[in-house]
């Protein structure tokens, strides 16, 4: 084809009807003959010429197409003043377009003119536009499609089947917000492929581009329906373990109960309710639940438990007590308001409890005889026993360098993955690999978002900024 460099546009004079002929009532312009000189020569092949002026007859609001014959290269239109045009297209000697035009009813020639500027500036934009134009045509005519495969459209198929396969493992794998982030990349690379693919784009590939779209659309619907499945079979287990809950108290509140009268429970008074449940007991520890409690019964049974002596370091509110007595005994009494149930717990002091007592009195004895001899001990002891340090020599916190450090390999590994990705000529082969990676990014993330950054110390943001750099530069050379 020529160039449109070497064959500028010739603009030639516009036929303009005869003025009988215009006065007479409109008909259809008879095909301008091909021996007459041409009204414009383009350097553009007659099938890309006859395309462009079609696209300006069907969105025109000046003309409209009455008929199209693409064989014989005939285009007949009309304005809205009902002017009749007919346009011969035909393949020039030096290898471009020749267009020759009549018209019945156009008195001035100024629609004509109208139409030519018109089809002037859209063929100054078809001559400029790559070469790919016509090789598409070629290979829709049958002929080989030279373009260069897209790699976008390669890449949206890497990116989307893993993907796919994610949301394949486990339907229940996604968050709303995990949902987006693994979608974001397979529909854009999508998107993309599907626009250098186009009839008139620069790549071939549109068939991958529509399997890379298609992958992505049916992995999104499954983790939607994984988020949706999940969120109801959560409520569904919820409202199952509540049923059961409430079963069970339901066979409870309709038993009795005997209130035991040795060990724990001797130190307490029986509750007036017989409906219940005793759910533990030995000799240092009673665990009671009794139904039929509504408050004042509650008000009631707690001055008793505090006439029987627990009184020492009480708390008390609206549904909830707790006390000690003199022998270290403790209770504590609840009250579900709702259920009117009331559950009641009894418990011996710890052995080890004196022991420590103990224990404390002769250490600070040691520890006081210690001080005064060497004037290096302090009188609790508690200097050998210092607990150690939450964060390294450096000052970073252990939990916050291994957050980081394991966000640094994942995208360490993710440049090299990508790196022999580009090296290796894209192999469909490492959609495996990729999934692995992101399997690492979901977990990498996630120990980030674990940290508290206003909790940060100097220290540990300079470490942040130093692997954040660090990153920056390994995949700066990703984009290069």
């Amino acid at each position: 084809m020529t160039d449109p460099s070497d064959q500028p546009t010739q603009i030639m004079p516009t036929a303009v009807g005869d003025d009988a002929a215009a006065d007479a009532a409109p008909a259809a312009a008879a095909t301008p003959a091909a021996g007459t000189a041409a009204d414009r020569t383009y350097p553009v092949d007659p099938a890309r010429t006859l395309q462009t002026v079609h696209d300006i007859l069907a969105t025109s609001a000046t003309f409209t197409l009455d008929r199209e014959d693409a064989q014989n290269g005939v285009v007949e239109f009309h304005d809205f003043d009902d002017a009749r045009y007919t346009l011969a297209v035909a393949a020039s000697a030096q290898g471009g377009t020749e267009l020759r035009m009549s018209s019945v009813g156009d008195r001035d020639g100024r629609r004509g003119a109208e139409f030519y500027a018109t089809l002037d500036r859209h063929m100054t934009m078809t001559m400029a536009a790559p070469a790919a134009g016509p090789t598409t045509a070629g290979a829709a005519n049958g002929t080989a499609d030279t373009r260069r495969l897209s790699k976008a459209a390669v890449l949206a198929v890497i990116v989307a089947v893993p993907f796919l396969l994610l949301s394949f493992i486990s339907l229940d794998l996604y968050t709303w917000g995990l949902l987006v982030f693994f979608t974001v990349l397979p529909a854009a690379l999508s998107a993309i492929a599907m626009y250098t693919t186009r009839r008139s784009g620069p790549r071939r590939g549109r068939v991958l581009a529509y399997v890379a779209a298609g992958i992505t659309a049916v992995a999104v619907v499954l983790g939607a329906g994984g988020i949706i499945w999940s969120g109801i079979k959560e409520k569904a287990d919820h409202e199952a373990l509540e049923k059961e809950l409430a079963e069970e108290r339901a066979a409870m509140c309709a038993s009795d109960y005997e209130w035991p009268t040795t060990g724990m429970g001797a130190l307490l008074p029986a509750p007036q309710s017989t409906k219940g449940e005793v759910s533990s007991e030995s000799s240092d520890y009673l665990y009671v639940e009794v139904c039929g409690v509504d408050d004042a019964a509650w008000n009631d049974y707690v001055k008793a438990v505090q006439g029987k002596g627990f009184t020492v370091d009480y708390s008390k509110t609206d549904d909830h007590f707790s006390a000690d007595d003199a022998n270290g005994n403790h209770v504590s009494l609840s009250l579900d308001s709702d259920e009117k149930i009331m559950s009641v717990t009894v418990s011996a002091p710890d052995e080890e409890d004196g022991t420590d007592d103990a224990s404390s009195d002769n250490s600070s004895t040691d520890t006081g005889d210690t001080s005064a001899d060497t004037g290096t001990t302090t009188t609790d002891g508690s200097a050998a026993d210092q607990p150690a340090p939450s964060t390294s020599a450096d000052g970073v916190d252990p939990t916050f360098k291994d957050a980081m450090d394991s966000y640094e390999s994942m995208m360490n590994e993710y440049v090299d993955f990508m790196t022999k990705y580009d090296q290796d000529g894209q192999p469909l082969s490492m959609a495996a690999d990729y999934a692995q990676i992101m399997v690492k990014y979901s977990d990498a993330m996630q120990k980030l978002d674990a940290i508290d950054e206003n909790s940060l110390s100097d220290a540990e943001l300079q470490y942040y900024l130093e692997v954040t750099a660090r990153v920056a530069q390994k995949l700066a050379t990703v984009a290069q």
